[in-house]
């Protein structure tokens, strides 16, 4: 957390629910940076919290693709 030098600390919002930050790791990975340690450098994030919202990108574009083979097939048939 980070610190206010005249008061209390300030809570840095959770990187899930900021679709910002989210938007940034996808460009970044998308650009090819693919070390999750430097895309968590580059957005100022714990490099666990990179990893894991990576792995949670990763699985949904892998949901989305398996859902969009089915529903091809299906239309195939």
């Amino acid at each position: 957390m980070a610190q206010n030098p005249d008061g209390p600390k300030i809570k840095k919002p959770r990187l899930s629910q900021d679709p910002t930050e989210l938007e940034k790791i996808k460009e970044l990975w998308a650009s090819g940076i693919q070390n999750q340690a430097e895309i968590a450098r580059k957005i100022n994030c714990p490099k666990a919290t990179v990893a894991e919202n990576i792995k949670k990108l990763k699985l949904n574009r892998s949901r989305d693709v398996c859902i969009a083979v089915i529903t091809h097939r299906s239309k195939g048939s």
